[in-house]
């Protein structure tokens, strides 16, 4: 492989992490060609972060000498040259770079943290243009933010510091997110593979020819002011930040016996602890010219306390234990080269400083006195009586020199660069005070001993009352305390605090969309399309909640817009195929063609095109078409599944549709709609016990679909009081497409122009009504047949089911229409109808009392209520039948419309409609309101 390649695979590998691997095939490159000056520049950048200080300036030195024009090379040397704290030469090298490009990002950032305080804002000017221009990739980008931020606390102007260093996290979190529960998992196996019992076992027990002294703890947390103090000693070599230990645990041992890390700390023997520590040693003294006693600071060696206790004799760990605000703040403004992707959002560094003290406290709990917790704040405040206690507990007699680390001459290349050359202060403790106002999320996680991500947000708002997130998370966390009329008016409380948040916006959004409140969650959406009018995904989920009240057209042009922003989302081309389905179906499945072409590997679109065209007769090739497409991309596919079941399903026989959904069951047996699906089909064999049972599974599968428990209901002889409108709704919206053409031409429905009769008949004179009300009116099947007989001056319709409605606005006839459910709505203070009729509409309802009675109440003094009922003949005033309807008996309704003031002024049974090739019959009633006069009171008392 020719160098460049190579080289492009080792700077892979670092962006990994890998910076071992990164590390062989850098040699390798430059063994291919000794000239290619990235890799040696990029080699020794790498060593400066391995601590091979001299190995790093000789690659430095020597790509400069290939490529003096770069001016990477340049910042990079004076990146080295700071780390031994001459810091002054440094400057002039960082300059140097500067001169051969003003604008390079990487120069820019090494000198933020050398300019002088009078040159701060001119600084901080530059930085904000250079970030102002748009040719920066994402990596760069953060780094500046962060080098932004630094200037800015050395102004003082904290709150754009704190703004500038949370920017450049939000973007790192893009490509570095952290993952809490890997890591808990991480830290539980260390736990689990190093028990009581793989201590109690022996480790190494011979004589090692080093004294290794970790220090460890949080990054940030002292341990490189602890190194420089102890490097102080005579007698004391600073080892520095190190992965060798790490590559031996992590990597060589695994390798050894042949089992993952912790796993094979389980499985380890004394002569495998003695394999570790011999080639430890031997590494060491090779870094170190042979010294023995050393300091081993990589604060993440916290993860091995326990393994180096049993592999080191002679070793001591010193923990170092700072203020936790303290440790997390200087976590969270430090700009790490790589990983500690938790260090990216307060409430994960809470949430790992929480790890690090747990396993700590684990590791303390073997009772080891090696292992010595060592105090910052006590370091810092009484440093003499704090390092003695160190020094004692490694063997070491006090030196008066350990108080003079900031002239130790060891280099530095952590983040405490150039503080650690300061002597110590007061400025070193409580530093989180400045930035006290940011923390409620921090102080949140670190606070709480719950898991839950409400109770870290409770107290994260005690400390930060304005938190967007935190404030949503409370509210969705007690919602189910709350209920759902008063989460809805909570949420509506946030939108002044989330105005100018898109994310927040959205979120609060999806938070109202799970309690059905779409009106809320236009508002939050609106709000958020005015803030982000760029951003597609608003756009699209904006369109779900017009959708959903009903606003089709507010719904269009919303997916419109955001297929503007963005031509190649598959997600809003298939949504408005959907929307457009109801009223335009060439145009519906050409979207939903479209969106196929965008992504043609996703299942889901084929079964949405599918299922579009399933709406038209004449398009049944290609409805078996995209959805066998969705079940060859995705076998295991419900949706396209069932969609494919319901199309071949049609004009098969009961049993056959049974086999059918058998097979479905065994391809997907927690499917609920599978179980429901099979359980109509049994029913429609008249296997009725097997039909329950099926329906049963799916109410235990899915319980939140109410309809479900109905079907089972009309099968066990259970009469609920009405059917759910969830399953009245879903029902004639499936329905709506070809209700018009199964009713009169399928079923032979006859009720309307029955009950349009009948009313005639009941008062041959009358040829004309003032307001009309239909209930449960469908498409408009029996306003047609009113208008064909007499003259309406206003007609009203009303039903649950919205695209019912859609096909009955497309048709016309009506003057206005209303989707609601028909108790509600005739209990509002509305009045004065003169005909109100409900054809096929109580069969849906078991008790008659509130409807009958809002009826009434709704009726003009001499208004007419029209009603047709299936006859229910047993002892019950109704019951509830195999399909999911109610029968009613006669003497059950003429009770209730006495009691509500009405008289009856005709009642016939007459044929309905067909079922099954055979007739159904019914009755069909019109009943008249006549006033309730005290005479008539009075005549009913006496009676």
């Amino acid at each position: 492989m020719a160098a460049p390649e190579t080289h492009a695979e080792a700077q892979a590998r670092y962006r990994t992490g890998d910076l071992l691997g990164a590390k062989a095939l850098f040699e390798s490159a430059l063994a291919d060609d000794p000239g290619h000056w990235a890799s040696r520049h990029d080699l020794g950048f790498l060593l400066r972060q391995l601590g091979e200080r001299a190995g790093a300036f000789h690659h430095i030195r020597a790509s400069i000498a290939l490529a003096p024009e770069q001016p990477i090379g340049w910042t990079t040397a004076g990146l080295l040259i700071g780390d031994a704290g001459s810091f002054q030469t440094a400057r002039r090298s960082i300059d140097r770079a500067r001169l051969i490009a003003p604008a390079e990002p990487t120069a820019l950032i090494a000198q933020a943290d050398l300019v002088d305080d009078d040159e701060c804002p001119t600084f901080a000017a530059q930085l904000s243009a250079r970030l102002r221009q748009p040719d920066l990739p994402d990596r760069l980008r953060a780094r500046l933010l962060h080098a932004l931020g630094r200037v800015l606390d050395r102004l003082d102007d904290t709150p754009q510091a704190f703004a500038a260093v949370s920017a450049a996290h939000a973007i790192r979190r893009r490509s570095q997110p952290y993952d809490p529960a890997g890591d808990t998992e991480f830290f539980a196996s260390i736990q689990a593979a190093c028990g009581t019992r793989w201590w109690d076992r022996p480790g190494y027990a011979g004589r090692s020819d080093v004294q290794p002294i970790f220090i460890v703890g949080m990054p940030r947390s002292g341990t490189t002011m602890l190194e420089q103090m102890l490097s102080r000693h005579p007698d004391v070599t600073a080892g520095g930040e190190t992965l060798i230990l790490q590559s031996l645990l992590f990597s060589e041992l695994p390798r050894r016996l042949n089992q993952p890390f912790p796993e094979c700390l389980a499985s380890a023997t004394p002569s495998d602890y003695a394999w570790v520590a011999a080639r430890y040693a031997e590494r060491m003294q090779d870094r170190l010219s042979g010294a023995t006693l050393f300091t081993d600071k990589l604060p993440a060696n916290f993860l091995l306390a326990g393994p180096i206790l049993k592999i080191f004799p002679d070793a001591r760990i010193l923990n170092l234990v700072r203020n936790p605000l303290d440790t997390c703040v200087s976590c969270y403004l430090t700009d790490f080269a790589l990983g500690h992707n938790y260090a990216t959002d307060l409430a994960d560094l809470g949430h790992h400083f929480r790890l690090y003290r747990s396993l700590m406290a684990y590791w303390h709990g073997f009772g080891d006195p090696r292992l010595l917790d060592i105090d910052y704040e006590g370091l810092v405040a009484q440093p003499e009586a704090t390092l003695t206690s160190a020094l004692s507990q490694c063997g070491l007699s006090w030196d008066p020199a350990c108080l003079d680390f900031d002239r130790a001459s060891n280099p530095v290349n952590t983040a405490s660069w150039q503080r650690i050359r300061t002597p110590l202060d007061a400025a070193r403790t409580g530093r989180w005070r400045r930035f006290d106002r940011h923390l409620g999320r921090l102080i949140g996680s670190l606070t709480s001993s719950s898991q839950e991500h409400g109770d870290h947000a409770r107290r994260a708002l005690v400390w930060e009352p304005d938190l967007k997130e935190e404030a949503l998370a409370v509210l969705e966390a007690s919602a189910g305390l709350r209920g759902r009329d008063e989460t809805a008016r909570q949420l509506a409380r946030l939108l002044p605090l989330l105005a100018a948040d898109p994310r927040s916006l959205l979120r609060a959004a999806s938070s109202a969309e799970r309690y059905a409140e779409w009106a809320l969650a236009r508002t939050f959406l609106r709000a958020a399309a005015r803030m982000a009018p760029g951003v597609a995904a608003v756009h699209t989920n904006l369109a779900v909640a017009h959708g959903r009240l009903g606003e089709t057209a507010a719904a269009t042009d919303a997916l419109r817009r955001a297929l503007s922003l963005t031509p190649n989302a598959p997600e809003a081309a298939s949504n408005l195929g959907n929307f457009l389905a109801p009223r335009d179906l060439p145009r519906a499945a050409t979207s939903h063609r479209r969106a196929t072409m965008m992504a043609p590997y996703d299942p889901g679109l084929y079964v949405n095109l599918g299922m579009t065209l399933m709406r038209n007769a004449g398009t049944a090739p290609g409805t078996e078409r995209a959805l066998h497409r969705a079940i060859a991309l995705d076998p295991a596919s419900q949706s396209a599944g069932l969609s494919l079941y319901h199309l071949e399903a049609v004009a098969e026989h009961p049993e056959g549709a049974v086999l059918r959904l058998d097979r479905l069951r065994c391809a997907h047996p927690t499917v609920g709609e599978v179980h429901y699906e099979r359980g109509c089909a049994l029913r429609d064999a008249n296997r009725d016990n097997e039909a329950t049972e099926s329906l049963r599974r799916a109410i235990v599968l899915a319980p939140q679909f109410t309809a479900w428990r109905h079907v089972l209901d009309s099968l066990t002889g259970h009469a609920s009081r009405a059917a759910p409108i969830d399953y009245v709704r879903e029902l004639f919206d499936q329905y709506a497409e070809r209700f018009d053409h199964h009713l009169t031409e399928g079923l032979r429905y006859r009720t309307p122009v029955a009950l349009s009769d009948v009313v005639g008949r009941a008062d041959p004179l009358r040829r004309r009504f003032g307001r009309v009300l239909d209930l449960g009116c469908g498409t408009g099947l029996m306003g047609a047949a009113l208008r064909d007989r007499f003259t309406l001056d206003h007609l009203t319709g009303i039903d649950v089911s919205g695209a019912m409605l859609a096909k009955l606005v497309e048709k016309g006839g009506y003057d206005a229409t209303v989707e609601a459910d028909i108790e509600t709505f005739l209990e509002r203070p509305d009045s004065g109808y003169d005909l109100i009729v409900a054809a096929d509409v109580l069969v849906y309802f078991g008790s008659l009392e509130r409807l009958i009675t809002g009826a009434g109440r709704a009726l003009a003094p001499g208004g007419i209520l029209a009603i047709s009922v299936e006859e229910g003949t047993g002892a019950a005033p109704f019951e509830l039948k195999r399909h999911g309807r109610y029968a009613h008996r006669r003497d059950y309704i003429e009770a209730l419309a006495d009691a509500c003031g009405l008289s009856m002024s005709l009642s016939e049974t007459a044929e309905l409609r067909d079922e099954g090739r055979q007739p159904v019959v019914g009755l069909l009633m019109v009943l008249e309101h006549f006033p309730i006069t005290h005479g008539h009171i009075r005549q009913q008392q006496s009676s």
